[in-house]
């Protein structure tokens, strides 16, 4: 009956021992729960060189991990000054020269390309009327008049800039009055990426002015465009009442200029 009762109580007693966990020292770090000494180079449990905490790894009792630190800050704190290797090396085989470290939403990471600027402008040469309070495209050409949607070259995050050139059918003349305009930067199934409306003084003739918008996450090959919608009960042009001279010259109508960020 003594034997079982000792065994019981020995069984018990396990979960009332608090002790540390030390792996090649004699002196695992007293404020740590678990201690590697890689080199086995410590030689106190409470006064540790920072050469000689370069090779070690610690849990502390927050559950924090600290690699070439015994006093850990964060959940996995990583300190290299005392070393001559890298803190940490990510091979996925994503990996190369000038990448970035980024994650999803689910906080996964990978490797991507460093951002390379790029961009193009769209002028809008075919003459075209956007009436009052309907959604109208707005032509988005390359020097042709080919009617093309605006083309993402690369996947990323892209700024979208509307440069208005025209005018307002109706506009009263000599009288300054307030236009607005709605604009929509979509997806070619009729998703709206971004919307604004941009409010301008107008009287009558051409006016312009310069709004953006911003495409998130776009994939490389997707196809977008603008839609206009005058808010103001007038009808918006574009390539009227220009000139001879004016007719072939691209910066008397609307561009778009699309760039990545």
């Amino acid at each position: 009956m003594k034997r079982y009762f000792l065994f019981i109580f020995s069984l018990l007693s396990i979960g009332l021992c608090h002790s540390q966990v030390g792996i090649n020292t004699k002196f695992p770090y007293t404020k740590s729960v678990f201690h590697i000494d890689a080199k086995g180079n410590n030689t106190s449990s409470t006064t540790i060189s920072a050469s000689d905490m370069a090779d070690d790894i610690v849990i502390d009792s927050n559950g924090s991990i600290g690699v070439g630190t015994l006093t850990p800050t964060a959940k996995l704190h990583i300190d290299s000054s005392n070393s001559n290797m890298y803190p940490i090396r990510i091979a996925d085989g994503s990996e190369g020269d000038k990448k970035y470290l980024t994650s999803n939403d689910l906080g996964f990471g990978s490797w991507v390309g460093k951002p390379e600027p790029n961009g193009v402008v769209y002028y809008s040469t075919t003459p075209r009327v956007f009436p009052a309070g309907v959604y109208t495209e707005l032509p988005a050409e390359i020097n042709t008049p080919k009617y093309p949607k605006i083309t993402i070259p690369k996947e990323g995050n892209y700024i979208v800039t509307l440069r208005w050139w025209g005018n307002a059918i109706g506009a009263p003349s000599g009288v300054m009055t307030i236009g607005a305009l709605d604009i929509q930067l979509c997806r070619i199934n009729g998703e709206v990426l971004d919307n604004t409306t941009y409010y301008v003084s107008i009287a009558t003739g051409r006016f312009c002015f310069t709004v953006s918008l911003f495409g998130a996450k776009l994939i490389a090959g997707e196809q977008l465009y603008l839609r206009l919608k005058p808010m103001d009960g007038l009808n918006w042009q574009t390539g009227a009442g220009l000139n001879e001279g004016s007719l072939t010259n691209q910066i008397y109508y609307p561009s778009i200029m699309v760039y990545n960020i």
